[in-house]
């Protein structure tokens, strides 16, 4: 894959040049043909939309275009996300010596020596690892907007029960309300108060497929399983499936932030059991300040104990931890998408 990939990029201006309808005059071994640069024969673009006057600056300027956005009335095979550039970053403003971002050692005098937390890592080309920063195109429009547009990758698909090495979920920079992004709301899992239903309040605050055009969840019915893997969404003995219907993106699962983040150091349950590599789960939160809305996102993992609680990622002290699914006070709803490894970029 990696030869074909290497081949067509080498070789992508001459498929552009062929695209402009280029061709060599005379038959080969019949006539001699004078070679003329492609830089010194004119280029008409009256009706293409260039700026170029010759043939070798239409074909540069196609394939700049092409790295970016696809040319009107072409069809590009674009990845869905592509490596960042650049890293996000916040300033920690928490004083508390033991939790949140201060506790972490962001302070001028901590173990970090800035006040300066960078979320997520540049990464290595061709190897995908939790934290590496993305930039995906999801609404469509050809840009891959590092502002607004910005993802981690987390792990590989998983819901406790099957895992699939051929799709990576990925998890947006903020929350969001109403799909937009937002961190100054917070709502519940379910304020109906019972865990047994999916997280059916949080869901209306996810990105639509209107919104999100550019991405889609592998199945929009799914069974939400609990930390051990047993389905909890049941009517009788029968499993009952959870509906994503009408939306892009989901909320991350236990296991899959478990294979992320968990390091083995201490519980992933416990203070600062969530891997420093993980901070990227708690951007925007409460983690950084303390004028921002949430400690941090729900799961759509119900507690396999009770029928009240669910998990949630903690920024108090950088653990995954269980509330009550009713509690709308400090909890945020941060879509997870589904993507094909073959559709990133990496």
């Amino acid at each position: 894959m990696k030869k074909i990939k290497k081949f067509i990029k080498s070789n992508i201006k001459v498929v552009i040049a062929f695209i402009l309808g280029i061709s060599i005059a005379g038959s080969i071994g019949v006539y001699a043909a004078t070679v003329i640069a492609s830089s010194n024969v004119e280029y008409s673009n009256t009706t293409s939309g260039l700026s170029a006057t010759t043939v070798q600056g239409a074909i540069d300027e196609i394939y700049e275009k092409s790295k970016t956005h696809c040319p009107d009335g072409y069809i590009c095979n674009k990845p869905l996300c592509k490596r960042a550039t650049t890293l996000h970053t916040e300033t920690c403003s928490q004083t508390s010596t033991s939790s949140f971002c201060s506790g972490d050692g962001y302070t001028a005098s901590g173990t970090m020596g800035t006040t300066t937390i960078t979320y997520g890592s540049l990464g290595t080309s061709g190897t995908l690892s939790t934290g590496d920063a993305f930039d995906c195109d999801v609404n469509g429009d050809g840009t891959y907007d590092a502002t607004t547009e910005r993802f981690y990758y987390v792990s590989d698909m998983s819901n406790g029960v099957t895992t699939d090495s051929n799709t990576a979920v990925l998890i947006y920079y903020n929350n969001v309300s109403g799909g937009v992004a937002s961190n100054s709301t917070a709502y519940a899992y379910d304020s109906s108060g019972s865990n047994n239903n999916g997280p059916v309040t949080a869901l209306a605050q996810l990105p639509t497929t209107s919104q999100w055009k550019n991405v889609s969840l592998t199945n929009t019915t799914r069974a939400i399983t609990n930390e051990s893997g047993g389905n909890t969404t049941k009517a009788g003995d029968l499993p009952t499936a959870f509906s994503y219907s009408g939306y892009a993106a989901r909320l991350l699962t236990y296991q899959e932030v478990y294979n992320g983040c968990y390091d083995g150091t201490t519980r992933i349950t416990s203070t600062k059991g969530l891997s420093t590599k993980c901070k990227y789960l708690l951007e925007n939160t409460k983690y950084s300040s303390s004028s921002l809305k949430t400690n941090g996102p729900w799961l759509e993992t119900p507690g396999a104990s009770g029928s009240r609680d669910a998990w949630i990622v903690f920024g108090f002290n950088r653990y995954v931890g269980r509330g009550a699914v009713d509690n709308a006070s400090d909890r945020g709803v941060r879509p997870a998408i589904e993507v094909l490894k073959s559709n990133i970029s990496y």
